[in-house]
């Protein structure tokens, strides 16, 4: 889940195996399983979630639709999803409390899960890929990749830049670093380069090319 901090301004419906209880008022999303590295851009959410055996997936957000759609928790789908995969999965022990009569949650998933803006394979063409990096969206209105979120792949070693305005995504190979991707920034002092950290402690900035 993602929560709100001192706020209690979320609908979410009842999902649980019982009724006892009153459905917690903090959620800002849910039906996620492993997000690293959340960040807010212009009043956008961008959400990395690392998959399980196949999929890496971002999901974005923007925070201005959540009183639109009377403050009802973003669900993103797993462990019925996992990026483009439907895992097919079934809970006969968890509900859907509808004025106390319990339904089952399978249709609910399938009718409001939100799919990702990105998701790739962990069998690549080329590398074998494992746990989205997430990173942060370059704001210099000056540099050729305004408005792209940057990101990383932990084990191909790869820097990917998503221009989530046009939909399209990047790919730089990088280099073999002697160890995995652990974080992903924008160098403060550069807006054409990213700076990247790895397991055995290494920084490295990272120039990028001309579109």
């Amino acid at each position: 889940k993602i929560l709100f901090l001192n706020k209690k301004i979320s609908n979410p419906d009842l999902i649980s195996a019982t009724n006892l209880y009153e459905p917690r008022n903090d959620i800002l999303a849910f039906g996620l399983r492993n997000p690293w590295t959340i960040i807010e851009h212009n009043e956008k959410l961008f959400i990395p979630d690392v998959g399980h055996l196949q999929n890496e997936e971002l999901n974005i957000i923007d925070l201005n639709d959540f009183e639109n759609n009377n403050n009802e928790p973003y669900l993103f789908g797993w462990p019925y999803f996992e990026g483009s995969i439907d895992n097919e999965v079934t809970f006969n022990e968890i509900f859907l409390w509808e004025n106390s009569n319990p339904k089952t949650i399978n249709e609910f998933v399938y009718s409001n899960s939100i799919p990702p803006k990105v998701y790739y394979e962990h069998i690549g063409p080329t590398y074998y890929r494992a746990a989205f990096i997430g990173g942060e969206v370059n704001g210099d209105e000056s540099s050729e990749y305004f408005e792209h979120y940057f990101f990383a792949d932990y084990l191909s070693q790869e820097l990917f830049a998503y221009d989530y305005k046009e939909n399209l995504v990047y790919q730089f190979p990088l280099e073999t670093f002697d160890s995995y991707i652990t974080s992903v920034i924008l160098d403060p002092y550069n807006k054409n380069s990213v700076l990247i950290t790895s397991g055995n402690g290494n920084l490295v900035r990272i120039s990028l090319p001309s579109k």
